[in-house]
């Protein structure tokens, strides 16, 4: 077999032989490349997967309802439920003072101007109503009304805002003095512009001690006092002087309307009739 494969190459030209060594050398490359590529494709790392993450936690925020304005509010203006409501914010932007129902702002006055939309905190908000002045420390079926006294009448000025009096008209006559319980179980609201327990200790004066004005030169009483017992005490005054009298605390009796004492002087002639005396009467006996 190879004497006779190379005697046919003896008789091939040499174009014949370049042309088929050309051809055994382009074989040969194609056999290379297919093999290194198997080679290489074998020995290649497998796919890395992609791994899947998590989706992204959501954040939770926290929130809490509030009391906004739902209008522009003045200041000493009394709260209603109308003007008010409740919105959601977030827990960080709210003051730690902020008001969270809307009951317990209700008939209470504001402090200063509050606009439309603000949170209402207890800065803003007297939660005496006594302390945004002294139309709030009368009573809502009342009026105030003064009374001249001096430190006898006013009870030497131990009678103090808060308490409660009877009043007293004495009416004098040439040889009579007539006392008469006009009024009962009054409310006092100040002595001599001293509002005592409604007054507010921020705007008063440290270095007055207006209890001791008030014992030593009491001059006016305001009491609170229905329309028609303001028009009963103004009238009276006018006929006689006006007595204080100091209820204690918490006192369970009560006159008898229009009670009255006359007292006779002794320099009353016979001629004169002696006026007649009414008992004074208490309410439970």
């Amino acid at each position: 077999m190879l004497s006779r494969f190379f005697d046919w190459l003896s008789k091939l030209t040499p174009r014949q032989l370049m042309m088929i060594a050309a051809l055994l050398a382009a074989i040969v490359f194609l056999g290379l490349f297919f093999t290194l590529s198997m080679i290489s494709k074998n020995a290649a790392p497998p796919p890395v997967e992609p791994i899947d993450k998590p989706p992204p936690q959501e954040v939770k925020i926290q929130t809490r309802n509030v009391v906004v304005a739902k209008r522009n509010i003045d200041p000493r203006m009394m709260l209603t439920e109308e003007m008010l409501e409740l919105r959601e914010f977030p827990e960080d932007t709210i003051p730690s003072d902020a008001v969270t129902e809307i009951e317990s702002v209700v008939n209470k006055p504001a402090r200063a101007k509050i606009f439309k939309g603000d949170m209402l905190t207890s800065q803003k908000i007297f939660n005496d109503p006594s302390q945004a002045g002294f139309v709030y420390t009368i009573p809502p079926d009342c009026r105030a009304v003064s009374v001249g006294i001096n430190d006898v009448t006013g009870v030497s000025g131990f009678a103090k805002p808060g308490d409660y009096v009877d009043v007293i008209l004495v009416e004098k006559q040439d040889t009579r003095a007539t006392s008469t319980i006009i009024l009962e179980n009054v409310l006092l609201l100040s002595i001599n512009q001293n509002m005592g327990i409604y007054e507010d200790p921020k705007n008063s004066d440290e270095n007055v001690n207006h209890d001791t004005i008030a014992i030593n030169n009491p001059a006016l009483a305001t009491l609170a006092l229905r329309a028609d017992e303001v028009l009963k005490l103004v009238s009276a005054s006018k006929l006689g002087e006006i007595y204080l009298m100091l209820r204690p605390l918490g006192a369970w009796n009560d006159y008898s309307y229009g009670a009255e004492y006359t007292f006779e002087s002794v320099k009353a002639t016979p001629e004169e009739e002696p006026p007649s005396k009414i008992e004074i009467i208490y309410g439970n006996e």
